[in-house]
């Protein structure tokens, strides 16, 4: 279970996913933390406006 490494692991690996072009998001920090530990990328969710500005920020394709 989050925010375990193993439950970040399992996902990598399970669905063959690169660390480094996994963007997790969460609406808890520990989690958003943990994922970030791993090598993903992670934003803390907090509302929808702040979401689609930090994904635009990162050039998410189809978000302005």
């Amino acid at each position: 279970m989050k925010p375990e490494p193993e439950i970040f692991q399992l996902l990598l690996r399970r669905y063959g996913l690169d660390p480094s072009r996994t963007l997790f998001i969460d609406d808890v920090q520990k989690n958003v933390d943990a994922a970030k530990e791993q090598g993903m990328q992670a934003l803390r969710f907090v509302d929808a406006q702040q979401l689609r500005q930090a994904l635009a920020e990162l050039d998410v394709p189809g978000v302005k």
